[in-house]
C-alpha cells in the first residue's frame, strides 16, 4: 500500500477503520446497552436477589466433602437470547449516576494487578512484533536484498 499509495494512506485508512469499529460498537453490542441502574445507590448488594450474586448453596455430603445443592444456581443462564431492542440506537442513561459509574468502572479495574499484570504482557508483546514489522522493510531495503516494501510483505 506504501509503494502504490504513500505512507499517509495507510494511516488515513487506520482513521477511517477506528471510526467504523467505534460505530459498530456503539450500535452492534447488546452490553453497551446494560441497565446499571441496580448497581447505583447505596446498599446495592442488599437489594439484589441471590440468584443474581451468584451465590453457591452447598450441602454437605456423608463423606463430608462439599458438593454442589441440586439445581442451576442462575436461573437466567443459558436461557433467553438478544432481541431487537437491545440493537436499536444507545438510550439515555437513567441518571448521572449510572453515567458516571459506567466511565468509573475500567478505571477502576485497572487497579488490580493482574488487570496490571496482562495489560503489561499484551502490550510488550505487541510492541516487539510492531518493533520487528517496522524494521524489516528498512532492514531488506539495503543491498543485498534490495527488496520492495511489497516484496517484503508478500
Amino acid at each position: 500500500m506504501t509503494d502504490r499509495y504513500g505512507w499517509r494512506s495507510f494511516w488515513w485508512l487506520n482513521v477511517v477503520l477506528y471510526g467504523v469499529m467505534v460505530l459498530l460498537q456503539l450500535f452492534l453490542h447488546p452490553e453497551t446497552h446494560y441497565d446499571r441502574r441496580h448497581l447505583v445507590g447505596a446498599d446495592d448488594r442488599a437489594s439484589m436477589p441471590s440468584d443474581l450474586l451468584g451465590a453457591e448453596k452447598l450441602t454437605v455430603a456423608a463423606s463430608d466433602e462439599p458438593t454442589r445443592a441440586p439445581g442451576r444456581i442462575d436461573r437466567y443462564l443459558g436461557e433467553g437470547a438478544p432481541v431487537r431492542a437491545q440493537f436499536a440506537t444507545p438510550r439515555r442513561r437513567a441518571s448521572k449516576g449510572e453515567f458516571w459509574l459506567s466511565l468509573w468502572i475500567p478505571i477502576k479495574l485497572f487497579s488490580f494487578p493482574i488487570v496490571e499484570w496482562s495489560s503489561f504482557a499484551f502490550s510488550w508483546s505487541a510492541s516487539c512484533f510492531l518493533m520487528l514489522n517496522l524494521t524489516q522493510s528498512q532492514a531488506f531495503a539495503a543491498p543485498p536484498y534490495s527488496m520492495s516494501s511489497t516484496a517484503v510483505g508478500n
